[in-house]
């Protein structure tokens, strides 16, 4: 992939990561809000094993997946760099090659 592809890449990823961030403090919050839950003697009720509620999970499991894309993203700029400042390197290298062929055919300099 050309390094241009790489920081598109980046870019998807921290969309992504945003995306989730929100969805996660949508989940959150939305579960920190439901309000108290009114139990009535001799009605049946829910036992939650897991002794959070479900929007709390979701939303740290949502708030997981979006340092992976944020970090992702991250990683798909660096890789970006990485790349083009080994393009500019053989392109360096390459030029002072040329020179170099060309001084030596000239000729030792007086």
């Amino acid at each position: 992939m050309t390094p241009q592809r790489w920081k598109g890449a980046g870019v998807a990823f921290l969309v992504i990561a945003a995306l989730l961030i929100v969805a996660a403090l949508v989940s959150v919050l939305t579960s920190a809000l439901a309000g108290p839950v009114a139990f009535v003697q001799y009605q049946p009720t829910t036992l939650n094993l897991l002794g959070a509620d479900t929007g709390v999970l979701r939303g740290v499991v949502l708030g997981a997946f979006a340092g992976v894309a944020f970090f992702l993203g991250l990683a798909c700029f660096v890789w970006s760099a990485l790349a083009e400042a080994a393009g500019q390197r053989a392109e360096i290298l390459a030029e002072l090659t040329a020179l170099r062929t060309r001084a030596d055919q000239a000729g030792p300099a007086s």
